[in-house]
C-alpha cells in the first residue's frame, strides 16, 4: 500500500520516481507514448501523462518495486 501511495505521489511531482521502482519495459512504453520522460535516473509524467495519471498509476501498480 505504501509503495502504491509513493508511486501516486511521486509521479505527480516534477522530480518523478526513481526508475528502478518501475518495470523498465513499461516505463519505456510510457516514454514512447509521450506520457512520461526520463529525468536522469528518474521517471516523471509529462503534461500529457498528468491528464491520465490515475489510469497510469493503476496500470503500473502491479509492477511497482
Amino acid at each position: 500500500e505504501r509503495r502504491l501511495e509513493g508511486l501516486m505521489l511521486g509521479l505527480r511531482i516534477a522530480d518523478g520516481v526513481p526508475s528502478e521502482r518501475l518495470d523498465g519495459v513499461r516505463a519505456d512504453e510510457l516514454i514512447g507514448h509521450g506520457l512520461a520522460a526520463r529525468r536522469g535516473e528518474r521517471i516523471a509524467l509529462t503534461d500529457r501523462g498528468l491528464f491520465v495519471a490515475n489510469e497510469l498509476v493503476l496500470q503500473l501498480a502491479p509492477t511497482v518495486r
